[in-house]
């Protein structure tokens, strides 16, 4: 989330779709690579729309922004629907139930609090505002 609301938009769809695939073969779970891949970019698509359609002031160097939160639940959305799509397919829909959608809610509820936590820490450093002074 953080990769999405600081990188240019290809930047960012890239370090997190790749970061994500990347993760998932290093971590001996190749079989998710190439879902990740295409999950991880679809997740930085909700903050590249609100910077570029929902900014309120050109100058807000905030991270965390109402907006930003939003964002984050659309973004968690599209993982849980993803992945849930993603092991329909490998797997079949059988083997994909509710529970898998249930514990889905786990990686994207932990990463947008996270990306509050860390988000907040930068904000208050004036992070955004002194890496785009350069």
């Amino acid at each position: 989330y953080l990769a999405a609301c600081l990188l240019p938009a290809p930047y960012a769809i890239f370090a997190g779709s790749v970061g994500g695939a990347m993760a998932d073969i290093l971590s001996g779970s190749a079989v998710w690579a190439l879902p990740t891949l295409i999950i991880k970019a679809l997740n930085t698509l909700p903050f590249i729309f609100a910077l570029k359609y929902l900014k309120k002031k050109e100058n807000d160097n905030r991270i965390i922004t109402k907006e930003m939160i939003i964002m984050s639940v659309v973004s968690g959305i599209i993982t849980i629907v993803g992945y849930w799509l993603a092991e329909g397919i490998l797997f079949g829909f059988a083997v994909s139930t509710i529970g898998t959608v249930l514990r889905g809610f786990i990686q994207p509820g932990c990463s947008a609090i996270l990306f509050v936590c860390v988000g907040t820490v930068l904000d208050r450093a004036k992070f955004k505002s002194l890496i785009y002074r350069v």
